[in-house]
């Protein structure tokens, strides 16, 4: 069992800096420069690269916001139709992150630029991977995807004051998808060098 711990801010010029939005920023940064470093490899443009990704990254957080308030919190969208805007009750959701990622890189990668959109996406899939893994271990420090009651080894002792509900061991969800991510992305580098795959071989393998 993992005893519950939910790291403070970090304290900067005054301001708090919350380690689950520190692990994003990181996740974001990693997740780039392995999908740079990737392109480089492949001889391919690196600026396209670095572009698509910093475009599908902001595409990602917006319709993450939208979705979240949408159908998860659309209580605070019936108050105010403004906090659909993210600068005003900003929210997110991976699986909407996910979708402005699906919509942002064919729009840039074959609309915009019109280049093989495959040979990038299997950069990107990589990237993404890594960065998911840093995005998953903030909200394991978050502690915002706790699931039920169990004895599994690896679930974390909820004291009564973070839960509404028994506490005790319960499974967290962050915690798993962190862990499961990393091992993907550490198949995917063990792919990658085994042989030449075909464009497209890692997006798929993702999704």
């Amino acid at each position: 069992m993992i005893p519950y711990f939910s790291p403070g801010p970090v304290t900067i010029a005054g301001i708090d800096f919350y380690w689950f939005m520190i692990l994003i920023v990181v996740g974001i940064a990693a997740g780039t420069e392995f999908a740079r470093a990737r392109a480089i490899r492949e001889k391919l443009s690196v600026k396209i690269t670095v572009d698509c990704t910093l475009f599908m990254v902001l595409m990602g957080f917006i319709v993450a916001h939208i979705v979240s308030v949408t159908f998860y919190h659309p209580d605070r969208l019936a108050e105010d139709w403004r906090k659909i805007l993210p600068w005003y009750d900003f929210s997110i959701s991976s699986m909407g992150g996910y979708l402005g990622a699906a919509i942002a890189i064919p729009l840039f990668l074959k609309v915009w630029k019109k280049v093989p959109v495959w040979a990038y996406t299997d950069c990107l899939a990589m990237g993404v991977t890594l960065g998911f893994v840093f995005g998953r271990i903030g909200c394991f420090t978050a502690h915002d995807h706790k699931g039920r009651l169990t004895d599994f080894f690896l679930a974390v002792d909820f004291p009564a004051s973070t839960i509404n509900g028994p506490a005790g061991p319960r499974h967290d969800l962050g915690l798993y998808e962190a862990l499961f991510l990393s091992f993907v992305f550490c198949l995917f580098l063990i792919l990658d060098r085994k042989r030449d795959w075909f464009h497209g071989f890692f997006s798929g393998l993702l999704l």
